[in-house]
């Protein structure tokens, strides 16, 4: 009688959730730019409610919406970070205090939300991290958590090629990871307590169904922007006399991004492979990397460009004959889709996030090993593409239609067929017709 009763009550409308994306931003990338995006997608099925911070986000959102219009079924609230929360970020290690703090606030919201609105569902979308599961799963409603991620180690196998200290850094984070994944009640109470948890990688599912002992889909925590083809045509001409194979790395200069992979496997290049690499970020590791290349004789052959806006990026993917993805510690890599959709190639070690979304049709994998076997490994994958035009063809196109797996609309999609799965049939699940009636709303708090 009472599933009658509901199925009654919700029928003829659209699924009422509410979404809490910490970062959310439509001017950039990484996780503001998931959180942007779930929310915009998700609105074209449901009526959503969105509430992120407000002291770095609520700008640029409303900047955006002011310049775009309002988006139908769209609603945020802001929640600024007090300046202790602020100050307290800022302190190493005391990020994910700040962070729970911030939570605990925006939970009050969402109950005070939860009142004026009645949702259906509540949805806990980023940040990714699985340490932090937030305190939507106490409100007595469907909860969705993820895609989450983190849980992903780096191999021991290749740790020394992080140095001493990223080595030390990298191993106390692998066992404090492994520990508080094992023993963390709030995170296995959150876990077991979801109606649906959602994983971002293979990697990740292993990981929460060998603790859970249940099922966990995989939905890659992020999405493809716009597929560009125009990028194919509009790559810079090699002249006969630069024949060169134009290489890409992207990222922060973190030790686990392990750049001194392929920076070895350029040294190991037969004078014939020529080639340029453009490195593209900036970070601690800066100054150890570029000694490296000096010490390999190979810096004549390296670009450093440094941290470049979100927007700017195209330009070098643009550029780019193949994208070099070395990270051996990532959820999945925004990165890695910016240059799918502009038809690069992505060169990357097979594992974790990276491994599950390339393919022998958009790029080549190299296997895990010791730092050496795994440069080896690099400096013939680039070998290989260097001396067979034909194959870098085929892959280009092959990263088109492998970064259309993953557009946002896609994913979008993908998240509603989750949202009705928990939630059930009963509601309006058809793609919702703009109506210039309905309003996007905001608020501070």
């Amino acid at each position: 009688m009472a599933n009658e009763l509901n199925e009654s009550c919700t029928e003829g409308r659209r699924a009422r959730v509410l979404q809490l994306a910490y970062a959310c931003s439509p001017w950039r990338g990484s996780e503001p730019g998931v959180g942007w995006h779930r929310a915009v997608e998700a609105a074209k099925y449901s009526d959503i409610w969105v509430i992120c911070e407000g002291v770095e986000f609520e700008h640029q959102v409303l900047g955006h919406l002011r310049d775009i219009g309002m988006i139908p079924g769209l609603h945020f609230r802001f929640v600024r970070k007090t300046r202790f929360e602020q100050f307290l970020a800022k302190i190493p290690g005391m990020y994910y205090i700040a962070y729970r703090l911030w939570h605990r606030r925006a939970f009050q919201v969402a109950k005070s939300l939860h009142e004026e609105v009645n949702f259906d569902l509540v949805h806990q979308v980023n940040l990714c991290g699985y340490r932090e599961p937030g305190k939507l799963g106490q409100m007595q409603l469907p909860f969705i958590w993820g895609p989450i991620g983190g849980t992903q180690n780096h191999p021991w196998m290749a740790i020394g090629q992080a140095g001493l200290r990223g080595g030390i850094q990298e191993s106390i984070r692998s066992i404090a990871n492994s520990l508080q994944l094992r023993f963390s009640r709030r995170v296995r109470r959150a876990a077991t307590s979801a109606d649906l948890l959602l994983v971002a990688n293979s990697t990740n599912q292993s990981d929460f169904e060998r603790i859970l002992g249940k099922n966990v889909p995989v939905l890659c925590e992020t999405g493809s922007p716009a597929v560009s083809a125009d990028a194919i045509r509009d790559r810079p001409r090699k002249t006969d006399v630069d024949q060169r194979l134009r290489l890409l790395w992207a990222g922060n200069l973190h030790a686990f991004k392990a750049l001194p992979l392929l920076l070895q496997a350029i040294s190991k290049l037969p004078e014939s492979s020529r080639v340029q690499l453009r490195i593209v970020g900036d970070g601690p590791q800066h100054q150890r990397w570029r000694r490296m290349a000096n010490r390999l004789g190979i810096s004549h052959q390296i670009e450093w460009i440094g941290r470049v806006r979100d927007l700017e990026m195209q330009t070098h993917y643009t550029w780019a004959d193949v994208f070099v993805f070395t990270s051996l510690r990532d959820t999945s890599g925004n990165v890695i889709f910016e240059a799918l959709a502009s038809g690069v190639p992505v060169l990357a070690a097979d594992h974790q996030g990276v491994g599950d979304i390339v393919t022998a049709e958009c790029g080549i994998k190299v296997s895990l090993g010791t730092p050496a076997d795994m440069a080896t490994q690099y400096r013939n994958a680039i070998v290989a593409l260097a001396t067979d035009k034909t194959r870098l063809e085929r892959l280009s196109a092959g990263a088109l239609r492998r970064a259309a797996e993953y557009a946002w609309p896609e994913q979008g999609e993908r998240m509603r067929d989750y949202y009705r799965q928990v939630l059930g049939n009963s509601f309006v699940w058809e793609r919702r017709v703009s109506s210039p009636t309905m309003n996007t709303t905001e608020q501070t708090v």
